[in-house]
């Protein structure tokens, strides 16, 4: 742990677990689990996206126009208007709960110090605490990992291995052995969620379409030695540039690996799948692969 600590990335390990960010589209894979699970929509719902969402007033904007999409093709093309619209079917109580299934707003018992729990919002906190009532923009901004949405990259890579193991929520750890005694034993602590393998099957397909599908957020990624499945995301951290994301898992059919990779205000998700790129590729030519 001294060694971790000393070593030229140990601001990197600090940052993984001891500072939060805006979850950006990322984030929709909680959204979309909870929706299927609770029937709001299913595979053949579909909404229009004209580039944007009108709610009152307010504008809510999508990064492109996607015309007709239901849940895997907006998995793949990160279409926000899809999930605003399910995220209102949904509500903000929902959300908050499955958020919590999947282990965000707590800590994830990681054996290195100064982890935080990050936030997800809930209408009764905002009534106790903001003082105002919960409005259906608060779930919009909800449903695409913004408004107070705040997460980890360590919480990231929990929630994708959800999807790479098919539904179970693991502890993370690093210490493996003390003295040459393997102690990994006492450290496994593996949960399994209460979600259909429907559900998990469903949204496996869109992740490997987020890199298979030529039209996916992450197609660069499709040329790579190894199937790659995951998602982009694209988180708005004003004043400056969005945050960067990547997340996903491979090899997709019987995956080894989780990945996750956050750029601090670098732009559209597309960077981070890049950096992924890159990482994937030094492990496929030092045979980690």
């Amino acid at each position: 742990l001294r060694s971790l600590f000393s070593s030229p990335e140990a601001p990197l390990i600090n940052r993984a677990v001891a500072a939060a960010y805006p979850a950006g589209s990322v984030f929709k894979l909680v959204v979309a689990a909870a929706a299927l699970e609770t029937k709001k929509i299913n595979l053949n719902t579909s909404f229009f996206c004209s580039g944007s969402m009108h709610l009152g007033r307010e504008e809510f904007a999508c990064w492109d126009v996607h015309n007709q999409q239901n849940l895997l093709g907006a998995i793949a093309r990160s279409c926000n208007v899809l999930f605003y619209r399910t995220g209102l079917l949904l509500g903000g109580q929902a959300i908050y709960e499955y958020a919590l299934k999947f282990g965000f707003s707590k800590n994830t018992s990681f054996d290195l110090p100064y982890e935080i729990n990050g936030f997800i919002p809930y209408p009764l906190w905002k009534k106790i605490y903001r003082f105002k009532h919960w409005l259906d923009g608060d779930t919009v901004n909800m449903s695409i990992g913004q408004g107070e949405v705040l997460v980890t990259p360590l919480q990231i890579c929990r929630m994708m291995a959800v999807f790479a193991n098919r539904g179970m929520l693991v502890t993370p750890y690093i210490v493996q052995a003390i003295d040459g005694r393997d102690i990994s034993k006492y450290k496994q602590r593996i949960s399994p969620l209460s979600i259909k393998p429907e559900t998990i099957d469903y949204i496996r397909i869109g992740l490997k379409n987020v890199v298979s599908d030529p039209a996916g957020t992450a197609s660069a990624l499709a040329a790579l030695p190894v199937a790659v499945s995951g998602k982009t995301g694209t988180a708005q951290a004003p004043p400056g540039q969005p945050h960067a994301w990547f997340a996903g898992y491979f090899p997709s059919k019987n995956p080894k690996f989780v990945i996750c990779v956050l750029l601090e205000h670098g732009g559209s998700g597309y960077y981070a799948a890049a950096v992924a790129k890159q990482i994937i590729e030094a492990m496929a030519q030092e045979g980690l692969i």
